[in-house]
């Protein structure tokens, strides 16, 4: 009960702190965590030969204005002009709303999409989601996931995967903002990669300096992931 009061401190006092940036600071620190992250992970190296025939893919998230998020476009519209990349963004499936019992862990899935301008929609809040189905209607649309059950899709886990999240520290802790969706997708996507015999893909959170605190002050359970790396105004640390 403690953990949980903590956390729900947390996303407060950060929600404050992102109410108070500007459109210009937020514009101007997106840009700089975009040009920090294309200049330093290698999956967005305009030259990325492939491995064994294997194409590199990057889990994204597309961000959403509302929630003040770091805008993801840069990476997005770079990713998917490489000749060698897969783009997966993520769709959320709402349990609750499908009839589903409680309890049911929050569900979230990444499809592939090729166009920004093509493949996505506009959902709850105003995040943009990939569509189900490709545009003839019919054939649904590439799941990460499913990846595992077609071999010859040398189903090879993602090279990265790029997240939000509400608070963060230099030591990788990380809050999100409650509803759990990537907490269950990585627990999930992790067992699979372990259980397939593949080293699951590294966690790189984006964050504004207000969503920064020092070391120890975002609380985590024991079975909070940490993140590898966070991406800032400052560079990638």
């Amino acid at each position: 009960e403690d953990l949980i009061e903590r956390k729900k401190a947390t996303r407060k006092r950060v929600r404050a702190a992102l109410k108070e940036l500007t459109e210009e600071q937020m514009s101007t620190e997106s840009a700089q965590i975009c040009e920090a992250l294309l200049s330093t992970l290698q999956i967005f190296a305009t030259e990325n030969p492939p491995e064994r025939g294997r194409p590199v893919r990057l889990g994204l998230y597309v961000h959403c204005a509302k929630l003040r998020e770091v805008d993801t476009r840069p990476l997005l519209e770079t990713a998917l002009g490489l000749p060698n990349c897969e783009v997966y963004v993520p769709i959320v499936d709402d349990a609750k709303k499908d009839g589903e019992s409680e309890g049911v862990r929050p569900a979230m899935r990444f499809l592939q999409i090729r166009n920004l301008d093509d493949d996505l929609e506009r959902k709850t809040m105003g995040i943009m989601e990939p569509k189900e189905f490709l545009a003839d209607g019919v054939t649904r649309r590439q799941n990460l996931e499913h990846l595992w059950d077609v071999p010859e899709s040398n189903p090879r886990p993602l090279d990265v995967l790029l997240m939000p999240g509400l608070a963060f520290d230099s030591a990788g802790a990380r809050c999100g903002r409650g509803g759990g969706y990537y907490d269950a997708f990585v627990d999930r996507y992790f067992d699979r990669c372990e259980a397939s015999g593949y080293e699951p893909p590294p966690l790189v959170a984006l964050a504004f300096s207000a969503q920064v605190l020092p070391a120890g002050e975002v609380p985590m359970a024991r079975w909070d992931r940490r993140v590898d790396a966070l991406a800032t105004a400052d560079g990638v640390l």
